[in-house]
């Protein structure tokens, strides 16, 4: 998870659902209010510290739009929830009326679950982003 101008996203290079052969420099991009276009270009700046300045792609992974502005950390939370217990998020739709309870709950019971949710009968899609890194003393 990452804070990017006052918005919460979910990005991994772990993705066996789009990608099973896992080939080194595609990193996956969960952002609950699709609106990637304002941050890639920080997200690269992010990437080149794990990637050495060696070329990559971002998948930007399409999910279901969140309802006003204030829930992506629930939403990036929820995401990275999905990947670790090896769901893929693009299969679930979160119930975002239930989310900030349910974290709450799983705060004050040291416990970690998944939102509450249905599954997506949709074939997950993706946008690429290409991202050229610069040399530390280029950016």
């Amino acid at each position: 998870m990452i804070h990017l101008y006052n918005h919460w996203v979910c990005i991994t290079n772990y993705n066996p659902w789009l990608f099973p052969e896992n080939p080194t420099g595609i990193w996956h991009l969960y952002d609950s209010l699709q609106a990637p276009e304002s941050y890639v270009h920080l997200l690269s700046n992010v990437i080149r510290r794990f990637t050495d300045g060696a070329h990559c792609n971002i998948n930007y992974v399409i999910m279901p739009k969140q309802s006003g502005t204030s829930d992506c950390g629930l939403f990036a939370l929820g995401y990275a929830t999905a990947l670790c217990l090896e769901i893929n998020p693009a299969t679930l739709i979160f119930d975002q009326s239930r989310m900030r309870q349910e974290f709450n709950q799983m705060v004050m019971g040291h416990e970690v679950h998944l939102f509450s949710h249905e599954l997506s009968s949709i074939t997950p899609q993706c946008l690429s982003y290409s991202i050229d890194h610069f040399g530390p003393n280029d950016a």
